[in-house]
């Protein structure tokens, strides 16, 4: 049987750059579970027939105002981490973290390997070259998206966040619960790509 123990020898103290970077971090894993569990409740309702006659029976106008609230939360959310604007944009996010890089990603980490009886250690340091290399790779991922991301802008602009005319210009674009998962998935990718490097785990937004 074979597992890994993980220790970070970090000798660095903690600084304004990595209370920076965490401040993003943490922001970021609390909205996007909170856009996870968004879309999973909204997913449900709209998938189990028989929980939502009954209560869209029961109170027709409470059931139209959950579903377009979750509609709105998520989309909203999700286009907010790739409004390039927002202090707390992926965008604000990658520059400053790639500008700090070696003063954020300190950790010096010890694996220990066992097989059976047999242990094997490694030390990992990642570099400058690795660090800059995944934020190249995350802005290639926006941009391999950008049809998905304009979806998420569209309605956020005509629908949710502000009221635009659609009588005058309909909406010819769809977006669905697929697409938002999808965006979700994009999200937890960028956000391990990077977080990877401080504390060497990656986390599951659901």
């Amino acid at each position: 049987m074979q597992y890994i123990k993980s220790e970070n020898k970090d000798h660095t103290l903690m600084n304004s750059q990595k209370e920076r970077f965490l401040y993003f971090y943490d922001f970021y894993v609390e909205r996007g579970q909170n856009i996870a569990t968004t879309i999973e409740v909204l997913d449900y309702l709209t998938t189990h027939s028989d929980e939502y006659n009954t209560i869209s029976h029961l109170s027709p106008a409470f059931t139209n105002s959950l579903i377009n609230n979750f509609w709105a939360q998520a989309i909203v959310q999700l286009d907010a981490f790739y409004y390039e604007p927002n202090d707390l944009s992926f965008a604000k996010y990658f520059s400053y973290t790639s500008a700090n890089w070696n003063l954020i990603f300190t950790g010096e980490f010890y694996d220990t390997i066992y097989y059976g009886q047999r242990e094997e250690k490694r030390r990992i340091k990642f570099n400058k070259t690795q660090i800059l290399r995944a934020f190249d790779e995350c802005k290639k991922l926006i941009v391999n998206h950008v049809d998905l991301l304009n979806k998420l802008s569209l309605f956020r602009d005509n629908v949710f966040a502000h009221y635009g005319d659609i009588s005058k210009k309909p909406i010819t674009e769809s977006i669905s619960i697929e697409d938002l998962k999808k965006a979700l998935i994009l999200t937890e990718t960028i956000i391990n790509k990077i977080g990877v490097f401080y504390n060497r785990s990656i986390i599951s937004l659901k």
